[in-house]
């Protein structure tokens, strides 16, 4: 069921991208498994490139581990999200999956275009790219301080010069200790 759901957004995004639906075309019938998310997703890929909705029971050559934040980085910071992603199976498709799923972008504007007009889709995009950086840059500043006061004011988490500091000062006094050792040692 899901499988079937997430084909659909899937495929809309590889109709506007012949380049991925090239690469794909490469490995007709191949089945890839997503797992990370609350129910795993088997897609096949198609003789055209596309995908559809594998069986329960059929065997992925590929396998997607997606991390446990995936909504949270997809959103804030896509390139985290692609680092993190483990991809074990068949190297070839593995490396073509990687490589189109980095790439592949959604263009939101040409899809607001054809309902609401080129304008104001043009609008709503600058609007909403304005949003989100603004989001963002708050949700930056509210860590930044949240973190702040977390080390200046609570003390709940120790400052990185201070620590740096301090792992400093146990390497110092464990070499003081062993000259001092030494000369215990020799009177």
């Amino acid at each position: 069921m899901l499988s079937s759901v997430i084909c659909g957004p899937i495929n809309h995004l590889l109709q506007s991208s012949p380049w991925a639906l090239e690469r794909l075309r490469d490995f007709p019938e191949s089945v890839l498994l997503i797992e990370g998310i609350p129910f795993p997703v088997r897609l096949r890929i198609r003789s055209d490139g596309y995908f559809i909705a594998a069986l329960p029971e059929d065997f992925p050559v590929v396998t997607i581990f997606l991390p446990e934040d995936v909504a949270a980085r997809f959103i804030t910071d896509r390139n985290s999200l692609f680092s993190s992603i483990r991809i074990a199976g068949a190297a070839d498709l593995a490396e073509a999956l990687g490589f189109i799923f980095r790439n592949l972008e959604w263009d939101v504007e040409a899809d607001l275009a054809s309902v609401v007009g080129d304008i104001l889709a043009r609008r709503i995009t600058r609007g909403g790219k304005t949003l989100a950086q603004r989001i963002r840059s708050s949700t930056e500043r509210g860590i930044g301080n949240l973190r702040e006061y977390l080390v200046e004011e609570t003390g709940e988490i120790v400052a990185n010069g201070d620590l740096a500091a301090f792992g400093t000062a146990v390497n110092a006094l464990r070499d003081d200790l062993a000259r001092l050792e030494k000369r215990i040692n020799r009177l």
